[in-house]
C-alpha cells in the first residue's frame, strides 16, 4: 500500500509554508518592475504606443496568473 507523508509537526507545515511563500512574494513583487526594465528600458519600446501595452500586458499578466497558480497548487499541496 502507497501511503503519502505527512508533517509530524505544525510547526514544520508552517516552515514549509513560509520557505515557499517568502520567495513567491519577491518573484510576484517584482513582476511588474521586471517587464517595465525589460520591454522599455532594454528593448527600448515606447510604453505609450498600443502594441507595446499590448505586449507588456500580455507578459506581466502571464506571468501574474502563472504565480498564482503556483501558490495556490503550492498551498494545497502543503495544505
Amino acid at each position: 500500500m502507497n501511503t503519502t507523508t505527512r508533517p509530524s509537526s505544525t510547526v514544520s507545515l508552517f516552515a514549509q509554508l513560509a520557505l515557499g511563500l517568502v520567495p513567491w512574494v519577491g518573484v510576484y513583487l517584482a513582476n511588474l518592475p521586471f517587464w517595465d526594465w525589460l520591454l522599455f528600458s532594454v528593448a527600448g519600446l515606447d510604453p505609450h504606443t498600443r502594441w507595446s501595452s499590448a505586449l507588456h500586458f500580455f507578459c506581466y499578466d502571464s506571468t501574474k496568473i502563472f504565480l498564482l497558480l503556483g501558490g495556490l497548487i503550492l498551498a494545497v499541496v502543503l495544505g
